[in-house]
C-alpha cells in the first residue's frame, strides 16, 4: 500500500512530466541546464527548481558524483517557507554553460555527472534539452527568460 507521500510524489511527477504515462518507476534520468546562484561570485552553486525537488528526484539530502564525492542539498528559507533548493557543484566552476545528468540508482541514491554544454556529451544533453523546448518535454523555470532559467527534462528508462 502506498503512503500519502508516495501518492503525492507520483501525482507531482504525473503533472510535471510531459507524457502522462510516465511514472516514477519508468524515469531514471533527469537532464538539467541549471541556473547558477551568480555568474561571478558563486559559480558553483546551482538552484534546483522546487517542482523538481518535491516532484521527482528529491527530497534527497545529498547527491553523489560519479567519483563518489557527496554534495549536500540545502533548503533555503524565507518568510517561514522553503524558497530555494541549493547545491554546490565545484566541478562546474570553469564551464561556460554547465549541464547535469542526474541518475537514480537502484538503491534510491542520486548520482550526478557534469558537462560543458558545448563539448562532447554535454553538447548531446544540450541538444536534447533544446529539442525538448519544441516538443514540450523540457520544462523551463522562466519561460520568458530562457537563457537565465533552469531547464530540465525527465527521461524514461
Amino acid at each position: 500500500m502506498k503512503t500519502l507521500v508516495q501518492k503525492f510524489t507520483q501525482y507531482l511527477v504525473s503533472i510535471l512530466s510531459p507524457k502522462k504515462e510516465t511514472t516514477m518507476s519508468t524515469i531514471n534520468t533527469i537532464l538539467v541546464r541549471p541556473r547558477r546562484a551568480s555568474e561571478n561570485r558563486r559559480r558553483t552553486q546551482v538552484q534546483i527548481p522546487l517542482a523538481l525537488y518535491y516532484g521527482y528526484v528529491f527530497p534527497a539530502t545529498t547527491i553523489t558524483n560519479r567519483f563518489g564525492d557527496v554534495r549536500n542539498v540545502v533548503l533555503a528559507h524565507a518568510r517561514g517557507r522553503v524558497n530555494t533548493v541549493k547545491v554546490e557543484i565545484p566541478e562546474i566552476a570553469d564551464y561556460a554553460d554547465p549541464v547535469l545528468r542526474f541518475t537514480v540508482t537502484p538503491n534510491g541514491g542520486i548520482v550526478y555527472e557534469t558537462f560543458d554544454a558545448w563539448v562532447g556529451a554535454g553538447q548531446s544533453i544540450m541538444n536534447s534539452l533544446r529539442s525538448g523546448l519544441t516538443t514540450k518535454k523540457t520544462t523551463v523555470t522562466l519561460p520568458r527568460q530562457q537563457e537565465r532559467a533552469t531547464w530540465y527534462m525527465l527521461v524514461a528508462a
